[in-house]
């Protein structure tokens, strides 16, 4: 068995135990980093302990760190998000310019895809509380409409995640000036039910406040 696969069954061994967990991954990063093959890895692992440092032992400034070696690593799949994760340390530490040029690096050029997207929500907020020109919050704003609209319409039908898309492009909408497209929205999570899962109370909850 090769070190890598030793090291992604320690990880899946601590299932269950936090501390374990974050262990197994520090012991992979440290054994790994470096190996061509371990990278994806390797990446997941910082990224994820990224998380389990900001939200477990909230220590914001070494999920910072943490976020921004997974970005450093450019993997395709991990990388963007750590990218997204690190501009929010950034913006928690109200580097706002920092922050949107992170975001911005995340989102490109391309079509819009779940990462990019999420990127571009996070962007429009930054904007807000950053005092931007209304001339750049209402570009971003549109840009976000169009990136979650096509998540709307690539999502399986009836399915959780198309709840979860359709309650980030009510809250754009709400935002953006749209109240009839917004309560849309929110009436179409509700009209899923429980096949909706957490959206649905998140769609009730601001349906109330239409």
């Amino acid at each position: 068995m090769s070190a890598l696969q030793d090291r992604l069954k320690d990880v899946e061994k601590a299932e269950g135990n936090a501390d374990a967990v974050d262990e197994a991954r520090r012991r992979l990063v440290e054994e790994l980093e470096g190996d061509p093959a371990a990278a994806p890895a390797v990446t997941e692992a910082l990224y994820r302990l990224g998380l389990s440092t900001l939200w477990r032992k909230r220590d914001l400034a070494a999920a910072s760190d943490l976020f921004k070696r997974a970005a450093e690593k450019k993997d395709p799949t991990w990388s963007p998000v750590a990218r997204t994760s690190y501009a929010l340390t950034l913006h928690a530490k109200q580097k706002y310019p920092q922050a949107v040029f992170e975001l911005r690096k995340v989102i490109g050029s391309g079509a819009p895809t779940p990462a990019t997207t999420t990127a571009l929500c996070m962007l429009c907020q930054v904007l807000r509380d950053s005092g931007a020109k209304p001339s750049e919050i209402e570009k971003a704003d549109k840009e976000r409409i169009a990136a979650l609209d096509a998540m709307v319409k690539q999502a399986p039908a009836g399915s959780e995640e198309l709840a979860q898309w359709r309650v980030m492009l009510a809250v754009a909408h709400k935002e953006g000036g749209s109240r009839s497209e917004c309560k849309k929205q929110l009436e179409a999570v509700v009209a899923m039910g429980n096949a909706a899962g957490d959206a649905l109370a998140s769609a009730r909850e601001l349906l109330k406040g239409m």
